[in-house]
């Protein structure tokens, strides 16, 4: 079977095919240049989004929106904003009474009495005292997202005042494009416990079972940092080595970004750093420390003082990673953020692996009480600006003993 080469988009698709890609919508009141161009291109755009990754580009007089579903959800998939989980909560009755208003105004205290009138598992809602302070300051977040997507506009009064008084109130108007943010379901909500079950019965109402494998895996290493052993089956491993040159070039003529395949991992990446999307290294704190403990691991290995398993996969425990952060912080901690200097080791294994499960990099195994890091990791390196070593030299010394 011979493939044909994909044609290259013009910088100008692909600038919209990124835009959409990493923008939850697009609305012509904001953003209207970029609106328009995608209509222009709209068939285009279509035709490709369906083809590579069966994603749904919807069409409104007000908005853009490219429905992205993932395959695999991740906690950072969540709405960033929000920082506990009675924030969705709210958020969904919130999302519910716009729904069923008929009336474009509203204030405050209307939607604070549907949200206590309606919420669920027959379970009270206090707006007063301390627990209902919390309430506020969650209902305050959920407002502001609400806003700050362009579903309502603040009329008179600013929110902010409503965590000082319960009694307080704002005049909002809705928008019209309120009734596209949640995406048409045909699943019975009234089965779903967990999100487990959201998940599962999707998949089972035909929303996943029409995707071909290499749909599939557009997705995936569309929307991950990258793939391991935990996500990829060996026939996806030997359908990407089949199709490398295809995807390598499909990837690069389309997104502008490399395709790389290890023994046991895939992933995107691209030369130039984009600031509109969240790549690593980021300019963030964890990204220092992550790569100098990748660089640890790289001289480790090739002294041999480590090793991997077959798939390239690393098994550290703990207090290993406790004394590697400690090894570091005496070689480079000048170089570290002035919040990580302070803080005790345990804390700062605690933060680091939670940044490394978020980039796929690495996972806690909870029957070998140990962490792996993925082959995947090997690809960063980060060095001392001074030229110091990554490891303290009495390894090599220690070995030749």
């Amino acid at each position: 079977m011979i493939e044909m080469i994909p044609k290259a988009f013009d910088q100008d698709t692909q600038e919209l095919i990124e835009y959409l890609l990493h923008s939850f919508w697009v609305t012509r009141e904001k953003n209207p240049e970029v609106f328009f161009a995608i209509i222009d291109r709209k068939e285009e755009l279509r035709q490709f989004f369906y083809e590579k990754f069966k994603y749904d580009l919807l069409i409104q007089a007000e908005l853009v929106k490219l429905e992205k579903i993932p395959i695999t959800p991740k906690s950072w998939m969540g709405i960033e904003e929000f920082i506990k989980k009675e924030d969705y909560v709210l958020f969904a009755l919130v999302m519910a009474y716009l729904e069923k208003l008929l009336n474009e105004q509203f204030v405050l205290s209307d939607v604070t009495k549907y949200i206590t009138t309606n919420f669920p598992l027959n379970e009270t809602i206090e707006w007063t005292l301390g627990r209902g302070y919390q309430n506020r300051l969650s209902l305050i977040r959920v407002l502001k997202y609400v806003e700050a997507m362009g579903m309502i506009e603040t009329v008179e009064f600013a929110i902010d005042e409503y965590k000082s008084s319960e009694n307080y109130d704002v005049l909002y108007n809705k928008t019209p494009i309120h009734r596209y943010y949640l995406r048409n379901n045909s699943i019975d909500l009234t089965k779903v416990e967990s999100i487990i079950d959201i998940y599962t019965l999707s998949w089972e109402a035909g929303q996943g079972k029409s995707l071909t494998q290499k749909e599939r895996l557009y997705r995936e290493l569309l929307l991950l940092p990258c793939l391991n052993e935990n996500n990829l089956s060996d026939d996806d491993i030997e359908f990407m080595r089949e199709h490398q040159d295809l995807l390598s070039t499909e990837f690069e003529n389309y997104l502008g970004c490399s395709f790389e395949l290890y023994k046991s991992s895939a992933l995107l990446t691209r030369e130039e750093p984009n600031t509109e999307v969240d790549i690593f290294p980021n300019r963030r704190k964890e990204s220092v420390l992550m790569m100098q403990i990748s660089s640890l691991i790289r001289e480790y290995l090739e002294k041999g003082v480590l090793s991997c398993d077959v798939n390239g996969s690393l098994y550290v425990t703990r207090f290993q990673l406790e004394q590697w952060v400690e090894e570091i912080r005496d070689l480079h901690s000048h170089e570290w953020p002035v919040a990580y200097i302070s803080k005790g080791s345990s804390t700062l294994v605690q933060e680091i692996t939670g940044n490394f499960s978020d980039w796929n990099m690495m996972q806690f195994d909870s029957v070998r009480k140990e962490y792996v890091f993925y082959e995947v990791m090997g690809r960063i390196c980060g060095y001392s600006v001074d030229g110091s070593p990554a490891i303290k030299l009495e390894v090599e010394e220690n070995r030749s003993e």
